[in-house]
């Protein structure tokens, strides 16, 4: 896919550019309301520790119970090749993290869906601080396959670790 700004939770990932970004997933069902998966994410990215691109791998379970669907999973967020860039006082050169989460979603109909999820990480962009991300989602379907869609979500950030400088993210 190509995007005209790569946006995570609220953040430019490719400098207010342009990227490019492949994914690919298997699936396994394991009975009529659970399937299992895991895939492999690759985005460009435009980030101050430079790193040549972002690759996600992740894996989790979805079990739907007629309209109701969730999905519990892990994703490994991985920025190669990283470097330091004292100019801009960004010396930490590992920003990699692991993310848990939780997701649910109603279908009414054929065109509305409405869902809440729930992300939390232990150590967000390796700097020692707890994140966790909560949303509400919907979508209404539209003819010839488009769709309109919205979130509304809130990032709590703990504190750094004191080596970074301990402030308030």
């Amino acid at each position: 896919a190509v995007r005209s700004d790569y946006n995570f939770r609220g953040i430019s990932q490719s400098d207010r550019g342009a990227g490019v970004t492949a994914y690919g997933e298997i699936r396994y069902t394991v009975a009529d309301w659970l399937q299992a998966y895991a895939g492999i994410s690759g985005s460009s990215v435009k980030l101050p520790t430079r790193p040549s691109a972002e690759i996600d791998l992740y894996a989790g379970v979805r079990p739907t119970f007629g309209n109701l669907a969730f999905d519990f999973g892990v994703m490994n967020y991985t920025y190669p090749r990283e470097q330091s860039n004292p100019a801009l006082a960004v010396l930490q050169t590992n920003t990699d993290f692991v993310e848990f989460y939780g997701k649910a979603a109603y279908t009414f109909n054929d065109s509305v869906t409405i869902g809440a999820n729930a992300f939390y990480n232990p150590n967000f962009l390796n700097t020692g601080a707890q994140g966790t991300y909560a949303s509400l989602t919907g979508k209404v379907a539209l003819p010839y396959n488009f769709a309109v869609s919205g979130e509304l979500g809130h990032y709590w950030l703990g504190k750094t670790n004191a080596a970074l400088g301990a402030v308030n993210l």
